[in-house]
């Protein structure tokens, strides 16, 4: 196990010492360990910077956005501890991320629980006083912690709309190459039309609809969520719908089939935590989830 120590800088309340213990994820452009925060006994995450301009400059916009998300009162978000030149010290959250939950055994009820839990989080989002975009979601950014909480992750490309306007456009961002392919939308490939609430309203629908080719739905749920996600992923910004929290009204109408095994049984092994254990199985110290957070290095290429 790799041992280092590290000495953050100037975060929300001075000096921040780190021991970081081992290394948990490795991208293009950056690193992430799990910590122990100095004389808290507490675990903490380590996102480092190794290379490249567009690296630090999503780290330190990352920094920023989690730090304005902690201020405005979001609470779907990791807390941003500190940061330094090239890394940031983050929260630990428990858990892992959508991109490793089997849904093969979930209900349909469940299903539609957990994309109405996706739109909630992202909806506020952009209902803060200044709205933000996330501009990449998709399921290894949306993490479950032990309690079954979901949060987003991975904010380096995200904006937050200094330039906001009512139609929702904003009118500038310094953060280039948002997205990953697969889930950008189309006004991500070259500028076609400004990013706006419409961009996470396409990713969260490109996210429904991986997330249902996993499970075993009825032909006719199918069929329902399939409505709902063609309007999402609309190729025009103006045809989508206007707000994320029109979605789940949707999602309410769609008939379900009777309940079948919990996706709490599917995601952490048993239905109801044990004592003291909450949901999670796994160690603290084997954080599968972190693994995730450098994914969008990676997956800027394509613009």
């Amino acid at each position: 196990m790799e041992q280092r120590r590290e000495e953050t800088c100037h975060g929300s309340g001075g000096m921040c010492e780190v021991v970081a213990k081992k290394r948990i994820g490795r991208g293009g452009n950056s690193e992430v360990y799990l910590g122990v925060l100095q004389g808290e006994s507490k675990f903490c995450v380590v996102k480092r910077a190794i290379r490249g301009k567009n690296a630090l400059l999503q780290l330190e916009n990352e920094w920023r956005v989690l730090r304005y998300l902690k201020n405005a009162g979001y609470k779907y978000s990791p807390e941003p501890l500190s940061f330094s030149e090239r890394e940031m010290v983050m929260e630990y959250l428990g858990g892992f991320t959508l991109e490793h939950a089997d849904l093969g055994e979930s209900s349909e009820d469940e299903l539609k629980a957990l994309f109405t839990d996706i739109c909630k989080i992202t909806g506020a989002l952009h209902e803060l006083r200044t709205p933000v975009i996330h501009r990449d979601i998709k399921p290894s950014n949306i993490m479950t912690s032990k309690e079954g909480k979901l949060y987003l992750i991975d904010f380096g490309t995200a904006t937050i709309y200094a330039g906001y306007k009512r139609e929702g456009a904003m009118e500038n961002s310094s953060i280039t190459g948002a997205g990953t392919k697969g889930y950008a939308a189309p006004e991500q490939y070259g500028g076609l039309s400004p990013e706006c609430f419409a961009t996470d309203i396409y990713q969260l629908g490109r996210t429904m609809e991986v997330l249902l080719s996993r499970s075993n739905a009825s032909d006719a749920f199918r069929d329902e969520m399939c409505r709902v996600i063609k309007r999402c992923c609309a190729p025009v910004a103006g045809e989508r719908y206007s707000r994320v929290s029109d979605i789940p009204a949707d999602l309410l109408m769609i008939k379900t089939r009777k309940k079948k095994k919990s996706i709490l049984v599917k995601l952490f092994g048993r239905e109801k935590p044990g004592k003291g254990e909450g949901y999670f199985t796994q160690k603290p110290h084997e954080p599968e989830l972190f693994v995730d957070i450098v994914r969008t290095f990676d997956t800027i290429e394509f613009l």
